[in-house]
């Protein structure tokens, strides 16, 4: 409960908050509780948007597969690498991706699409790629699950389309 007050009070801002831990010890639930805290606590502000990242698809998934159920498809979108086949994603997860029926792959949604959403959940990797799509000084907040298992400098290119509030797992 602490960290979340912390996290979404801004007690410490602009240093970035790193939850730290033994596997299972609720690091992922902190920061699901953080995201959800900034975007939905009463007072919190409308105009906030969130980065979520995690090192792989299958940490990505899990992170938008536990906001799934406080959020709409008209809100989160799950920007998933045109690369990926798409029965490797799980169905619920799938109603926030971009994958267009049409094509029959993923499609790299426009930034006017991207801004229209308050989530955009991304794998490290793909996260880097957003400001190369002129999206930048969008985000008010990177949650970033799973950092210690990223390469440093795919890490840090997550913060490039940010402002200043930063959160780091």
């Amino acid at each position: 409960k602490e960290a979340v007050f912390n996290i979404v009070c801004s007690v410490a801002r602009p240093t970035p908050y790193l939850i730290y831990g033994p596997p299972g010890t609720g690091k992922s639930v902190t920061v699901v509780e953080a995201m959800l805290q900034t975007l939905l606590a009463k007072g919190a502000d409308e105009s906030n948007r969130i980065l979520v990242c995690a090192p792989s698809n299958s940490a990505t998934d899990l992170l938008v597969q536990r906001l799934s159920a406080y959020l709409s498809p008209r809100e989160m979108l799950r920007i998933v690498s045109y690369s990926r086949e798409k029965d490797k994603v799980p169905s619920d997860v799938m109603r926030f991706t971009n994958y267009d029926e049409v094509e029959g792959a993923f499609v790299s949604p426009t930034v006017d699409f991207i801004k229209q959403k308050r989530v955009i959940a991304v794998t490290i990797t793909k996260g880097g790629f957003l400001p190369n799509l002129g999206l930048e000084n969008h985000f008010s907040h990177v949650f970033m699950d799973e950092a210690g298992h990223s390469i440093e400098p795919e890490a840090i290119s997550c913060f490039l389309g940010s402002s200043s509030k930063l959160v780091e797992n």
